[in-house]
């Protein structure tokens, strides 16, 4: 899933920051321009008892998880991110992720939208305190 952090501009009360966002993020790391993205989630990651690998920023942080069914571009073959692919999401199960990611991916399965929290206890998911609510 691509991701990153909300410029300036995009910051605040405005949602449409949020809708730029997604649209360059997306772009910038896999060359896709989403088309009409719509929100189906908020996850706050709560890391009050996270232990990062290399990351020093222990601060909690939301994410707005948006789809989008029409795209347009190509994608790249690469990134600084990484390298971009298509998986089939019959077969998302058996990639590589971390354990929020599979978190999000879970709760993307069902058709509402939700709201989550995923908490980490050292450096683990904490899946007696993570859940989610549907709307």
């Amino acid at each position: 899933m691509p991701g990153g952090n909300l410029k300036d501009p995009e910051k605040g009360l405005n949602f449409k920051g949020r809708l730029e966002s997604v649209i360059r993020e997306t772009k910038e790391e896999t060359g896709i321009k989403l088309i009409n993205p719509v929100l189906r989630g908020v996850i706050l990651f709560d890391n009050s008892e996270r232990v990062f690998k290399n990351w020093k920023n222990f601060q909690d942080f939301l994410v707005y998880v948006f789809v989008a069914e029409k795209y347009s571009g190509r994608l790249k073959k690469t990134s600084k991110e990484g390298i971009p692919m298509w998986i089939d999401e019959n077969l998302i199960n058996y990639t590589e992720k971390n354990e929020g990611d599979s978190k999000i991916y879970e709760w993307l399965k069902d058709s509402r939208n939700f709201t989550g929290v995923i908490y980490h206890k050292g450096k683990n998911l904490d899946k007696e305190k993570t859940f989610v609510d549907y709307l």
